[in-house]
């Protein structure tokens, strides 16, 4: 009994840090036997993943794919790990060294970061900086923005520290660090206030309004703009049930638009319609009376 205590607690102190999957290498450095390794895979207390990596069973799924497909959790799925607000993508992302590219037979819905590498990915997740370094050669501008207004709203890094790490990426990396803001509390919003300074619009963000409260953004002294940060119908086929939510009076001077994840994403056409026509108009601009 005294030997199954000290290997559960050093498969334990192994596994924690390494997000529930480790190396083989690992385990016997921290003190685990081969024996009593076979003792907890036979128990189901490990599993194998493949050759040289074990993981527990409450072991993160997509960690456990990446790895047993050879590679490690990279990008904005790590960055998704780390909980970080992505932009929506079904893929997996991961990355791998020379070697295991030209063995690796992968399925489909996998992507293979650029992340240039020589030897086997030795994690089984990349460090947060690692992998918003290999999301800068898969994101778009809008999709950097969006995850840099993340991280830096959830204090995972400083504004200082993203300038550091990034200081030899690409030009218009370095320019969009400009429009990265901090104040930024969902991925849609960012997305909405990215898109809108892209067409000209000024906008405000997490504005306080007497009477009304803080807001989302600020468009103008007049319209109002809040958005979703959840998905809550399926997709493409749903978003029509949303599209009755207009730019509606939300009291006194201030009007509203109420923008779900759905209309973001799979429907922002029409919303960025419905809100130049709104600006077009100038109907933002006539500035609210003071509420006595």
């Amino acid at each position: 009994m005294r030997n199954d205590s000290r290997s559960d607690a050093n498969t334990d102190g192994v596994l924690t840090p390494d997000h529930g999957v480790t190396r083989f290498s690992d385990l016997l450095r921290a003190g685990v036997t081969k024996t009593q390794v076979d003792q907890l895979v036979d128990t189901g207390r490990l599993v194998r993943v493949r050759r040289g990596w074990y993981a527990v069973p409450a072991a993160d799924a997509a960690v456990v794919r990446a790895v047993r497909l050879g590679g490690t959790l990279s990008c904005v799925s790590a960055l998704q790990y780390y909980g970080v607000w992505v932009p929506p993508d079904p893929r997996l992302h991961i990355r791998m060294s020379e070697h295991h590219q030209a063995r690796a037979v992968l399925p489909g819905g996998v992507h293979i970061c650029p992340l240039p590498i020589r030897s086997a990915p030795g994690v089984a997740v990349d460090s947060l900086s690692t992998a918003l370094l290999a999301a800068v050669r898969c994101l778009d501008d809008e999709g950097l923005v969006v995850v840099m207004d993340s991280i830096l709203n959830q204090r995972l890094m400083g504004r200082g520290d993203l300038v550091r790490l990034l200081a030899d990426a690409p030009h218009r990396v370095q320019r969009l660090l400009r429009e990265v803001d901090p104040n930024a509390q969902s991925g849609t919003e960012s997305m909405v206030r990215f898109r809108l300074r892209r067409l000209g619009v000024k906008v405000q963000t997490q504005v306080f309004i007497e009477g009304v409260g803080r807001v989302d953004m600020l468009v103008g002294e007049r319209l109002v703009i809040e958005a979703d940060s959840r998905q809550h119908h399926t997709g493409v086929e749903n978003y029509a049930n949303d599209r009755r939510r207009g730019i509606v009076l939300l009291g006194g001077e201030t009007y509203a638009a109420r923008l779900t994840y759905e209309q973001v994403v799979f429907g922002w056409d029409e919303v960025q319609s419905q809100i130049l026509r709104f600006v077009r108009r100038r109907a933002h601009r006539a500035p609210r009376r003071r509420a006595a």
